[in-house]
This record gives C-alpha cells, sequence and structure tokens, in this order.
C-alpha cells in the first residue's frame, strides 16, 4: 500500500482486526478491520450506507450500542492497548486524546445549554484546572478557529438557533477544545448543501495542517474524500477491499465496490416533457410562507421563510425545489402536506373533482385530504419509529385512513415492501435498526405509497444516503412514477443530484430566503 512517502512516521492511532458482532445473532458488522492515522493526514474512509464504516469507528472510541460487540481487535494511541483500559481510565483518552465527531449536530447538542454552557461541560471533564474567565477565553478562541466568531453573547446564545453548518462548525469547535491528536469526523457534511458542505471540509483540512492532527473522515462520497484525503480506506460488506493513497486510489481502481463508488457518482443530463394544464396536480401563486418564534416575555416574533414563490406540479412529472440551508425548501415541503400555519398567495391541490385550497384551510379541515400527499423524510432512521416492526410501520396510513383489519392491513404492507424491492420474509418482521440506510429508505417510500397519494414530497431523502444508494433509490422512485404517474416533489441543496430526476428544477437561491 502507498503512503504518499510518509511510510516511515509511526501511526498516532493503529487499529488491526478488528470484528463488531451482533450480541444475539451473532451476524459480523466489522471484519478484521485495519487502519493506520499518522500525524498531519487525513485518512478517508468510504463505502455504502451499511458497510460497517460508522460501526468501526465507533468500536475504536468504545462506544458501540448495546446489543453490539467487539469480539476482537487491537486499538493502540501511542503504543497504549486502549482496549485493555478500563472504562475510568479510557475517559482520559476519549475526548482528550481521540475525538469524535458525529454525523447530525442537531442530535448531539443540547437544545436547553447555551453555547458556553456546552464548552464548559468539555472543560470541566479534561481542562478542570481553567478559570472562569480563561475558560470563556479560550471558548472564544475556539470558535474563531473554526468561523464562528460573531455569535456574539455565547451565554445567552444557543446552538438550535444556529444553522445546520454553523452548528456542525460548532462540534467542531468542541471537538478540539482539549486539543486532540486524533479527529474522528462521521459523515460531518451529508445532510449540508454543496456550498456549506464544501466550507467545512476546507475546515476540516486547515484544522488538520494547522494543528497536525491525525484525521479519520468516514463519508460515503468518494469524490468529496478525494478532495482533503492523503489516503482512502473503501469499505464493503463489513471489510476494508482496498487501500491506497488518493491519487493511485482514483487512476487504478483494483476492487470492484470502488469501481462502483466511483460509477455511482456520475450524474444523467435533466430531463423534460411537454404537459398539459388538465393535468396540473399542484399550483403555487405568489406564495409566501411565516412562522412564529414564541418568547418568555413580550408577543411572539413572526418570521419570513419563503416570499412571493410561484410553480407548478403536473401528473407524473417531478419538480425539484433546490437552495442553500436555510433557504426554506422544508418549509415550502411542510405547506404542500398542509403543515404550515401561516400561508399569504395561493396553494392549490387539484383532485379528480375538487380543489383544495391549502393556503385557506385550517389542520382540522385538511386531515381528510393528506392522504393525497405523502413525504418521505430525509433520515431514514429517524423517520420510521423504533420500537415498531417495519411491517407495522408501512401500514400505519392505513390504520389511520382505512377501516382494513390487521390481516388486510399485513398482506397490503407485505405488497407495497415487495413493490419498492424488499423480501416481505426477509424485512417485515425486522426493526429498523436491523436495516441498512439504504432498506430504510425503501421502508419509508413503501409507507408513503399505503394510501396510493397523487403526490410524494422527498425531503431531502437520499441526502444521508451513500452514491450507490442514492442511484437505486432514485431508480426505484422514477420507476414507481411511470408505473403509477406519481408526482414527486424533491427537495434538495445538491443541483447535480435532482438534473437527473426532474423535468423541472425551480431555485430558491434566486429568492428571498430566510429571515435572519
Amino acid at each position: 500500500m502507498a503512503y504518499n512517502n510518509v511510510v516511515d512516521v509511526a501511526p498516532i492511532l493503529s487499529v488491526s482486526e478488528l470484528t463488531v458482532v451482533v450480541k444475539d445473532s451473532q451476524a459480523v458488522l466489522v471484519k478484521d478491520f485495519a487502519l493506520s492515522l499518522r500525524s498531519g493526514e487525513i485518512t478517508a474512509i468510504v463505502g455504502e450506507s451499511g458497510s460497517g464504516k460508522s460501526i468501526a469507528c465507533l468500536a475504536i472510541m468504545q462506544l458501540l450500542q448495546s446489543g453490539l460487540e467487539r469480539t476482537a481487535g487491537s486499538v493502540k494511541f501511542n503504543n497504549t492497548e486502549l482496549g485493555e483500559l478500563s472504562e475510568s481510565k479510557l475517559q482520559k483518552y476519549r475526548g482528550k486524546s481521540v475525538a469524535y465527531v458525529f454525523q447530525d449536530p442537531a442530535s448531539s447538542l443540547n437544545p436547553v445549554l447555551s453555547i458556553y454552557a456546552h464548552f464548559n461541560e468539555v472543560f470541566s471533564v479534561h481542562l478542570s484546572h481553567l478559570t472562569s474567565p480563561q475558560k470563556m477565553q479560550r471558548s472564544i478562541e475556539l470558535l474563531s478557529e473554526v468561523g464562528l466568531s460573531d455569535l456574539g453573547d455565547i451565554k445567552n446564545r444557543y446552538a438550535h438557533q444556529l444553522s445546520g453548518g454553523q452548528q456542525q462548525r460548532l462540534l467542531l469547535a468542541l471537538s478540539l477544545a482539549s486539543n486532540p491528536q486524533v479527529l474522528i469526523a462521521d459523515e460531518i457534511t451529508t445532510a449540508l448543501d454543496p456550498g456549506v458542505q464544501q466550507m467545512i471540509v476546507d475546515l476540516l483540512a486547515k484544522l488538520c495542517r494547522q494543528r497536525n492532527l491525525a484525521v479519520a473522515f468516514i463519508t460515503h462520497d468518494i469524490h468529496l474524500a478525494q478532495q482533503i484525503s492523503t489516503n482512502i480506506a473503501v469499505m464493503h460488506q463489513a471489510r476494508i477491499v482496498e487501500y491506497n493513497d488518493c491519487q493511485s486510489l482514483f487512476d487504478y481502481p483494483q476492487h470492484r465496490a470502488t469501481i462502483k463508488l466511483l460509477g455511482a457518482a456520475r450524474r444523467d443530463t435533466a430531463i423534460g416533457e411537454e404537459v398539459s394544464e388538465n393535468d396540473l396536480v399542484l399550483d403555487a401563486i405568489d406564495l409566501s410562507i411565516s412562522y412564529r418564534i414564541p418568547r418568555i416575555f413580550g408577543r411572539s416574533r413572526r418570521v419570513q421563510v419563503v416570499k412571493n414563490i410561484s410553480f407548478k406540479i403536473f401528473k407524473g412529472q417531478t419538480l425539484a425545489i433546490v437552495g442553500k440551508s436555510g433557504s426554506g425548501k422544508s418549509t415550502i415541503a411542510r405547506a404542500v402536506c398542509g403543515l404550515a400555519h401561516y400561508l399569504e398567495g395561493q396553494l392549490n391541490l387539484y383532485l379528480e373533482n375538487e380543489v383544495v385550497h391549502l393556503h385557506q384551510a385550517d389542520q382540522r379541515a385538511l386531515r381528510p385530504y393528506r392522504k393525497h400527499v405523502s413525504m418521505v423524510f430525509q433520515d431514514p432512521f429517524a423517520s420510521l419509529n423504533p420500537l415498531v416492526l417495519v411491517h407495522k410501520s408501512v401500514a400505519e396510513p392505513l390504520l389511520v385512513h382505512t377501516e382494513m383489519n390487521a390481516e388486510q392491513r399485513l398482506q397490503c404492507a407485505n405488497k407495497l415492501l415487495t413493490e419498492v424491492g424488499l423480501d416481505p420474509g426477509q424485512i417485515a418482521n425486522r426493526l429498523p435498526s436491523e436495516l441498512s440506510g439504504g432498506q430504510c429508505q425503501r421502508v419509508a417510500i413503501a409507507r408513503a405509497l399505503a394510501l396510493d397519494p397523487l403526490l410524494i414530497v422527498c425531503d431531502e431523502a437520499l441526502s444521508s444516503l451513500d452514491l450507490t444508494a442514492q442511484r437505486e433509490i432514485t431508480d426505484l422512485l422514477l420507476s414507481l412514477q411511470q408505473k403509477r404517474q406519481l408526482c414527486l416533489l424533491f427537495i434538495s441543496h445538491d443541483y447535480k443530484l435532482v438534473q437527473g430526476i426532474a423535468h423541472n428544477i425551480f431555485s430558491l437561491d434566486d429568492h428571498v430566503g430566510l429571515a435572519q
């Protein structure tokens, strides 16, 4: 294997023969995982959803969820075997020497703690000798280092008030607070729009250089890894199947999984067809959407998210709405589903013998019409109840909107699972945690189809999937569209992604976005 002329530098973190299994079934999730991280280098770990990337790195930190078990392997930090340490001794390394940045900043940050309180938690554990003024000064310096010098009073500013990109930079600052030597970044760009994604990648590369960090960068986007990585490890079916320096891997890919990842990133050209006004399904005319921010004291403040936009969606076609984080994409999706409260202008849903004015009807009046519009959410795991079996999740809309009995709902759920390319015999009685991201998203699509809707809203439905799974889900949606004459409203931050699937593309970046 090539190491870009640094093979003589000893790794600061070395992993060998790491194996992780499911305790009950002994199913292997990671097999013989090996990795060497060196100071000043970024090693990317790429692969499809479910290949074991994140589980391997969580096992390195001994942060596996209950039900999973590390059965073999060695993890050494500066020649100290971490696997032999007690939990109390391991705490001295976890966070202080080896830091972990998780994928979803919103769930990693406490919404009731101020920004400063987050830093104070880290300092209390790893830098307890600092005085209060020193803690404040260090917090400000760390925020400035990651480009967040303009947040104002961080004792009275909260993480949930920040954008997705700002939250991810805050997580990076928190991970650096105790001066770690190793940083594991787990899919930290997945849910961000391309502009913010590039900003985070550039920031990570700069921090690696300035701090001489050893970085493991987990991603399903092999081309994103190419931008900043020294070396790339490709995972497939629980194993590392190819490992090489970045340039060699792209010039001479050896394993079929690597070639598949490279091929899945290629995009198709945009599509377009003639339509008739008789096929109109959804019509937005000068639509503006607002929401209210409640206050403990005084009146709530009204914020306009979307201003004076117009678009149309026709039967059997796809409209893509693209824009940066905070531009109002998901707010539009909620309005189309009848879940937004403050609408101005017109938003009309055309049924076979009726027109539903979504901008006028109240929430109770809209309930009978919600079966005509379904949504597929961004996070396939979070959109499914973790305690409910797959077939019950798929059949849930039938329980609400139909008079079917349990046996009829089960038969319908199995039929829908088959339609989205899943085997009911293997999938129906599993929990979401036992599925890959692509499988979970197929389950979510099956649930969205349960009531035979006119329109499906896909709110960033591909952003958390690897490129191969993205292509598979895209092909599935297009085949379902052709078969059922579905309308698709595709919400995305990736313009290139929607070019191959959308009949029309509406860019919010050309309109007024979120009021700050």
